[in-house]
């Protein structure tokens, strides 16, 4: 009975160091976040990443259109069906980086990169400018 106890209390108090930890409780809120359509945006690395309710021709389309209105040059594209890479550079010579994944067929990943190392705030601008492109297309 003892040592049955034991292994019960050692389980219990790693189930709870793992729960405190995050780790859990991440992939429970991101599975969360995808089964009720919410976006979950993070910047993580110089990446700033989200997924949009939207199919991947239609992100795509956004992504060409936000770039033309912030009059960035077209420096590399890569695409296929199912997943696309645009680099740009700005009038400053910084370096503009977007990718785009299909999650599902109706929703696609896109993340962000702006300079070499990342700059939180102008990649939060252009992602909700992407938004409001792709909501602009809807209406």
């Amino acid at each position: 009975m003892t040592r049955t106890c034991r292994t019960l209390a050692l389980s219990l108090s790693l189930l709870v160091v793992l729960l405190l930890n995050g780790c859990i409780g991440a992939a429970i809120a991101g599975g969360a976040a995808a089964i009720g359509g919410g976006s979950a945006v993070a910047y993580h690395r110089g990446w700033y990443r989200g997924v949009v309710a939207y199919p991947h021709f239609q992100a795509d389309q956004a992504v060409r259109r936000v770039a033309r209105r912030a009059r960035f040059i077209d420096r590399e594209r890569t695409c296929d069906g199912y997943s696309s890479v645009y680099l740009y550079q700005d009038l400053h010579d910084v370096k503009v980086r977007f990718k785009l994944k299909a999650v599902t067929p109706e929703s696609t990943r896109i993340y962000i990169r702006v300079g070499s190392f990342g700059d939180k705030a102008s990649s939060q601008e252009l992602f909700e400018a992407l938004e409001g492109e792709l909501e602009a297309t809807v209406r």
